[in-house]
Formats: structure tokens, sequence, C-alpha cells
């Protein structure tokens, strides 16, 4: 790696010795603006002082030589290399603003020439060269930003602590900025409510199901409302479409989940079995095999424990023709949320399902959900009463609700 020292009256016409000298490849490693020496001094302007380097490619080092002597010279390459490498690693821990470069970037040709070493480690040792050298060219790019690129950089940087402040991880509010400068030059909510609904609409599975199949079963970690929820959409298909409705709950884990879900039977006027291993839940399917749509409630399993999933897909695979919907509370953080959506992926095939829109003021997290699971969202919920507090998700009205400033 060749290292080399330019003066001049301005960065432009120091930039430009760069370029003439050490070509298109060569990346700056420091600048600083120096005052003049000797008499009179005070007298003329500041001048700018740039430190460059480019890296020297074998074959410019190679020479026409016999077989012998041309191995010889590999070999006395790899050697310096390996040495200036050291030589330069050491160079950028220690210099100092104010230091005289000209004596830091000299080689001592008098020193003992290390033994050589492998190509895969001088290759190591580039790469973490380069990327110091990244990391000094990114700081000068900075030094020499226009007002105007900052000012862009700043608008930039509101867009997305406006996405974050409302819920939305730091990737996805980056993607949607980056998107929406790329395609319009800016990142305003207009533009932003279009990149949202572009990303997002094409997604598998929109809206809510149709439920034209005859079993409806319904999953997810403890404590998101999937008894609850269930009662919601049977009670919906029960009085506006005149379904004949039966229940199965699974949840034998707790007693109240059971009373609550007879509570809904017996207002809805509907049959309740409660099958307590997977065995029993063919003959409980086949007590219900007169209704239109039976909905079946699962315990709410930890999705740390592998146990409890374990049994979840075993029971899962006693049950044909079904749709599977998983409840994902709104509340829950990025981390678990991609936690939970890995632990479930053994089901082929589901929809999904928020619940408590009206526990937390960071929405944000549903554009997560479906951008981590590759689907859109079947229903919202947000509150208690049973059919009320319920949607069927509209991506567009989310999102022009979601991006109000108020």
């Amino acid at each position: 790696m060749q290292i080399k020292k330019f003066v001049a009256k301005t960065a432009a016409e120091a930039m430009l010795q760069v370029k003439k000298e050490l070509g298109e490849d060569a990346i700056i490693l420091q600048t600083k603006k120096i005052k003049p020496k000797g008499l009179f001094s005070f007298m003329k302007k500041e001048q700018v002082e740039i430190l460059a380097a480019v890296e020297i490619r074998e074959k410019q080092l190679k020479r026409k030589e016999s077989p012998l002597k041309t191995s010889m010279v590999d070999t006395e390459i790899y050697r310096n290399k390996n040495y200036q490498n050291e030589k330069f690693k050491s160079y950028l821990n220690n210099v100092k603003n104010n230091e005289d470069l000209e004596d830091e970037i000299k080689i001592s040709s008098s020193r003992t020439i290390p033994k050589p070493i492998e190509k895969d480690t001088i290759s190591k040792d580039i790469d973490e060269i380069k990327m110091v050298i990244n990391h000094l060219n990114a700081k000068f790019s900075d030094a020499f930003k226009s007002e105007e690129d900052e000012e862009s950089e700043k608008s930039k940087n509101e867009s997305i602590k406006f996405l974050r402040d409302k819920g939305i991880s730091q990737e996805l509010a980056l993607q949607i900025v980056d998107k929406a400068i790329s395609s319009q030059g800016e990142a305003s909510v207009g533009i932003m409510s279009k990149v949202l609904e572009e990303k997002f609409k094409g997604f598998k599975i929109e809206g809510r199901s149709s439920f034209n199949k005859k079993y409806n079963v319904f999953v997810g970690p403890t404590g998101v409302g999937k008894t609850t929820t269930l009662a919601k959409i049977a009670s919906s298909l029960s009085i506006k479409e005149n379904k004949r409705i039966g229940f199965l709950t699974l949840d034998t884990y707790r007693i109240s989940a059971v009373e609550q879900l007879k509570t809904y039977a017996e207002i809805l006027n509907c049959p309740l079995e409660v099958a307590y291993d997977k065995n029993d839940i063919k003959d409980s399917l086949q007590r219900l095999d007169t209704r239109d749509t039976i909905f079946i409630d699962t315990a709410g399993r930890s999705h740390k424990n592998k146990k409890h999933m374990a049994e979840l897909k075993d029971m899962l695979e006693t049950i044909d023709d079904k749709e599977v919907f998983l409840v994902i509370g709104a509340n829950f953080n990025k981390e678990d949320i991609d936690e939970i959506l890995s632990n479930y992926s053994f089901i082929e095939n589901y929809h999904l399902i928020v619940t408590k829109l009206d526990e937390t003021s960071r929405l944000g997290l549903i554009f997560d959900i479906m951008n981590e699971a590759g689907k859109s969202i079947s229903y919202t919920t947000f509150g208690q009463n049973v059919p009320d507090d319920i949607e069927i998700f509209d991506l567009k009205g989310f999102i022009n609700d979601f991006l109000r400033e108020n």
C-alpha cells in the first residue's frame, strides 16, 4: 500500500493532486488545515493537507524473470506487504492531527523482514485495514457535507424518529424512509403512506377469512385473548349470517377458560364440547358434525416451551380441512413477536389476528408483524365487548389513521 501527503490551497486542488498521482482507487485517510511555515507565514492563508493511500496490486509488482526468481520475488512481495500492513496499522493507532506526517509514513528498509505468512492471513489484515480506512473516509465525507446534504440528513432522521415513536422498528422505519426518498425525493407523510400501502398490499391471505371451512382453530401465546376473540367472531356469524355454530375447547388447563366459553355457548344456544387430549378430538368433532361452523379454542402455549408446542402440533394434525388463526397481542415487543412467529412457523398456513390495540399507543408493531410473517392481518380487536370491539383489518384505513400526527 502506497501512502502519500498532498498540500494545496483548497481541498479541491488537493483532491485533484490525489486523483492525478494515485488514481481513482485512492482512499482518503485524513484531511486537515495547516498554517504555512516560514517568514511572514502569518500573512499567508491556511492550506489543506490530505493524506491518501492506494493499494499496490501484485500484478504491478511482478517482473519478467525466470521461474525461480519470480517465486523469490513473490515471497519478497508478501513479506514486504505484510510488514507494510503492520506499519500502517501502527500508524493509524498513533497518528495525531498536529504531528509531522512526513516521518510517520516512511518505512525503514534496514529492519529485519518478518517470516513469510499465509495468503489468508494477509487478506485478513488487508480487510481490517480497509475497514478502518472506510471509517476514516466516512468521517472525511461528513466533514465536507454541504448545507443541503446536512438538511436532507436531518429531514431523513426526523422521518425515521416519527415512525419509531409510533412503534415501528428501526430496521423497518429505515426501509420505509429510504424507499420514500429514493422514489419521490422526500419522506413526507403522504409519500410514506404510499410506500406502506405498496409494501403490504400484496401480502398473501389478505383481509378476513371466508369461513368456508368447517373447522376454525385459534392458537397463540397465553393471555392474548383467544377465547374472547373466538366468541366475537362466532357471535357475529351466528347473529348476522345465521350460521349454526359449535364450540370445542382444548383448553383444559384453566377452568375459567371452559366456563367462559360455556357462557358464550349458552347465550348463542349452541353446543360445547371439551376434549382433554388428542384422542378425544375426533369423537368431539363427530358429535358437532351437524353444525355449520365449529370454533376450536386451544390452551395458551408459551412459544418458549418446546413440549407445549409439540403437543399443539400433534393436536392440529388430528383436525383435517381446517383454518388456523394465530392470535398475537399488540402489546408485545418486536423481539417477542419475531420469536413467536418463528416458533409457530410449523403451521403451514394461517391467518393473523392482532388483539389489544387499546392497550398500546405504539401501533407500528402491526407493520413489523406483517413484515415478519409475510402476510396481512385478518382481524384486529380493541376491547372486551362481545360481539363488538373487533374489526376486519383495512390496510389503507389503518395506514391513514396511523400516520396522523395528532
